[in-house]
């Protein structure tokens, strides 16, 4: 990976200059020849079509200027809040990117909010708040959906309005000037539940309640309501996606009950699922099957 990176030291730091390899994952190391890589220059990773996932250290302060433009296969980000500012159009036209993961360490989250400034595309977050990513109840995933503008004449009036079309902005405005308004985010998902994808909804409630940092009760309540009115299209979804950690925290959060998980196994055989179908025999018979045995003496 090293040989397919230039590198520039400008006042004992070294800067990414540009990339010439063709992997589709890039880790950026934090450390090259001794000097901290602490930035990524302008246009460092222009038109990069191959790469899907790219891993920046907590040593990177700086992203440039179109640094990432045009990667239109990239996929996903893994990064810190270390990161303070983000040049124009850092992330323009990449037109795949779905999934960002955040190591919130400094208490900052800028990061994000510049990122998200650049999309009106839905996005998913992963957000850890302790020192890695598999700290218990320190991490937090959630889904900022896509939002649509329109403008509209008034011909009476002369006037153009701007109309907006999707939660997306709503969910935006979550973000405080160190971190997400919980609370604040939970409460709008009424407003998502009229106008944004229910699949959408749907993963949004599904990752509250795997990651409920910060969730309070009747929010949880609202979720878990949302998922079992809709279970027969989460469902679908979960099984041809082969969504295994999903299904398990429904099964953990007894939201879904010993006939939601037969349903599960005959979707999933439907489908030719076979992996599946035999994690599902197999949960059923450590937890459903064992208990219901009794013994006459």
């Amino acid at each position: 990976m090293k040989q397919d990176m230039e590198y520039k030291v400008e006042n004992n730091e070294m800067i990414v200059q540009k990339y010439n390899g063709t992997s589709s994952q890039i880790e950026i190391p934090s450390v090259v020849d001794g000097y901290p890589v602490t930035g990524i220059a302008d246009y460092a990773f222009h038109n990069c079509r191959s790469v899907k996932k790219v891993i920046l250290p907590d040593s990177i302060i700086t992203i440039g200027n179109h640094a990432f433009y045009d990667c239109r296969s990239l996929e996903s980000m893994v990064i810190s809040d270390a990161i303070r500012s983000i040049g124009d159009g850092a992330f323009k036209n990449c037109y795949l990117l779905n999934s960002i993961e955040l190591f919130h360490r400094n208490g900052r989250i800028s990061v994000l909010r510049n990122i998200l400034s650049e999309f009106s595309a839905e996005l998913t977050v992963t957000l850890h708040y302790g020192r890695n990513a598999y700290e218990i109840g320190k991490t937090a995933k959630i889904i900022f959906p896509r939002f649509l503008y329109d403008y509209v004449e008034n011909n009476s009036a002369r006037i153009i309005r701007q109309e907006t079309y999707g939660s997306g902005v709503h969910y935006r405005e979550c973000m405080t000037g160190n971190d997400i308004d919980y609370k604040k985010y939970d409460s709008i998902f009424h407003v998502g539940m009229a106008v944004d994808m229910l699949e959408t909804t749907l993963f949004i409630a599904l990752y509250r309640i795997m990651y409920p940092y910060q969730l309070i009760d009747s929010a949880k309540e609202n979720y878990k309501d949302f998922i079992l009115e809709h279970w027969e299209v989460l469902m679908k979804l979960l099984v041809e996606e082969e969504l295994r950690d999903e299904i398990l925290s429904l099964l953990k959060e007894n939201i879904i009950s010993l006939e939601h998980l037969n349903r599960l196994m005959e979707y999933a055989r439907r489908q030719q699922k076979l992996e599946l179908v035999s994690y599902f025999l197999s949960y059923k018979q450590r937890n459903y099957l064992k208990k219901s045995i009794t013994f006459d003496l």
